[in-house]
């Protein structure tokens, strides 16, 4: 095979493949060069895995079963143990036969090599990341040899310390390792669903690592992925650090980025300021372009079944809000159409005509009722009647 793609590589000197040619040509001459060991155990077989990684990662148990003999498949039904025996393989670059669909590139399939699928199995077991190659697109072995090399010492040393340790205390000394944010938060949530079925203080470690970086990050997209994450464990006190950094910043180009969070996990505090927000980007003619809070809160998933969203849905047919955005608006009107169950006429198949006058009903409406009924104190006293109905 080697001979054969040398043979290619030579008579193809223009050609646009070279770049994932000749990788795997020095890969396999690599491997050529070194065998693997008599002694090496399942993870001198690793180059002849078949196992097909798909992005729905582990392969469920069924599959496992049906992949027989497979090296891979039967170093992942290993326990942790066999961490051990996987960390020489970290430096093997001989190109193996499994599939990870993910690898495409262009139509052309990037091989995983035996270090690829060792980390993998690796990061399995352990439950950690250790060289931030989740979501960035690349395989450890196209890492620069250097950065493959500090990841091996870092497993190296990471083993010592905690073979004989709990896959917890695992993660502990890894997460603070990270420097790919996916990856951290990746250990956390592992950390936190471990302390769940414990008597031990790791999911609040867990949690704690997150409410960090939801304050490291501050008010950008990353802040938000990670706020979700808490969320999804019943802890949304990243509502306080986001309603904090909208008092202090103002119309910041972020406040877009985090008002949808606020439209789900906040209260009335939050949905006040969000009003008040909206409330001058509209006098100012800002719209989606400028990442317009008004927008966001409308394009939120909660606009068209939180009370709360009315009073902004109400300034999103004014005048100044149509100019900005009129396809917004018309989503406003359809929206308190939803929520205050009256028929300003708007359809979405309507004529341009008809949407204009469904705006204009809703524009009436709202300056001559809907304002002063719609206020936050009769929500909130709404809202109550309909958590107790007693009252």
């Amino acid at each position: 095979m080697l001979e054969a793609l040398k043979k290619a590589i030579a008579a193809h000197p223009e050609s646009h493949y070279l770049r994932y040619a000749r990788p795997l040509a020095a890969d396999l001459d690599w491997s050529v060069a070194n065998p693997p060991k008599k002694d090496a155990g399942q993870a001198g077989r690793l180059g002849e895995t078949r196992l097909h990684f798909s992005a729905d990662w582990p392969p469920r148990p069924a599959e496992l079963e049906k992949a027989g003999d497979d090296p891979a498949a039967r170093l992942l039904k290993m326990d942790r143990a066999v961490i051990g025996e996987l960390i020489p393989a970290l430096r093997d670059r001989t190109p193996t036969r499994a599939g990870f669909p993910q690898a495409w590139v262009s139509g052309v399939g990037t091989l995983p090599r035996t270090c690829d699928v060792a980390l993998e199995v690796i990061e399995y077991h352990s439950r950690c990341r250790f060289a931030g190659t989740n979501g960035r697109g690349v395989w450890f072995h196209q890492f620069p040899e250097a950065d493959r090399e500090k990841a091996v010492r870092r497993v190296e040393e990471w083993w010592k310390e905690n073979k004989d340790k709990s896959v917890a205390a695992g993660i502990r000394d890894q997460i603070g390792h990270a420097d790919w944010y996916p990856d951290k938060v990746w250990m956390a949530k592992n950390l936190i669903r471990i302390g769940e079925s414990q008597k031990t203080d790791d999911k609040e470690y867990g949690l704690k690592v997150l409410r960090n970086m939801v304050r490291q990050y501050g008010r950008n997209h990353v802040a938000v992925y990670v706020a979700n994450v808490l969320a999804e464990f019943g802890d949304t006190s990243a509502v306080d650090v986001f309603y904090d950094e909208l008092r202090l910043h103002g119309g910041g180009e972020f406040n877009c980025v985090i008002a949808p969070y606020l439209c789900t996990h906040g209260g009335r505090r939050e949905w006040e300021y969000l009003h008040f927000i909206s409330t001058h980007e509209i006098d100012k003619g800002k719209g989606p372009a400028a990442g317009a809070v008004w927008v966001a809160v409308i394009n939120s998933g909660k606009a068209d079944s939180n009370p709360s969203a009315v009073p902004i849905l109400g300034l999103a047919v004014s005048p100044k809000a149509v100019s900005a955005s009129r396809s917004h608006a018309e989503t406003a009107v359809e929206y308190l159409q939803k929520q205050t169950g009256r028929d300003f006429g708007f359809k979405r198949g309507g004529t341009p005509d008809e949407r204009s006058e469904a705006i204009a009903k809703a524009q009436k409406w709202w300056a001559a009722e809907g304002r002063g009924t719609y206020t936050f104190d009769s929500i909130e006293k709404n809202l109550a009647k309909k958590a107790d109905p007693k009252k």
